[in-house]
């Protein structure tokens, strides 16, 4: 059976590889990242380690990450962020303890050399991951 597609607006949840992720769906119908139900009150029990932002959320392929969309994952240490992601707002990973971040490749509007987020031609850093080591 086809899936129904999720209609523009929002919010919505859907739950990938056990994480509860918040979307909207925006006029051109691409799905936005809103955030992740990271339970960010216990530490024991808060998501940690490594991430993958889904590809699609309610059947529209996940096109942007709302501001401050992973803020609230304090202990997550790694991001892969989807092909299909064109826009990345303000102060996504605010508070994370990222080590690296990675973009699939494919991705047209941006990319990552060695754990950090640039612009697809590798001109404008987007974001060093606050918990990386700096090597001069």
């Amino acid at each position: 059976a086809a899936r129904a597609l999720t209609p523009e607006g929002g919010p919505y949840a859907e739950t990938v590889d056990g994480l509860v992720w918040t979307f909207s769906v925006d006029a051109d119908f691409g799905a936005i990242v809103q955030g992740v139900a990271c339970d960010n009150t216990n530490e024991t029990t808060m998501i940690q380690g490594a991430i993958v932002i889904p590809s699609a959320l309610g059947g529209r392929l996940v096109t942007s990450l709302a501001d401050r969309a992973l803020s609230s994952c304090r202990l997550i240490t790694s991001v892969t962020i989807p092909s299909s992601v064109t826009n990345i707002g303000d102060s996504v990973f605010l508070s994370t303890r990222l080590t690296s971040i990675v973009v699939e490749s494919g991705n047209a509007a941006y990319r990552s050399s060695d754990g950090v987020l640039y612009n697809r031609a590798l001109t404008e850093l987007i974001r060093y991951p606050s918990g990386k080591q700096c090597v001069l």
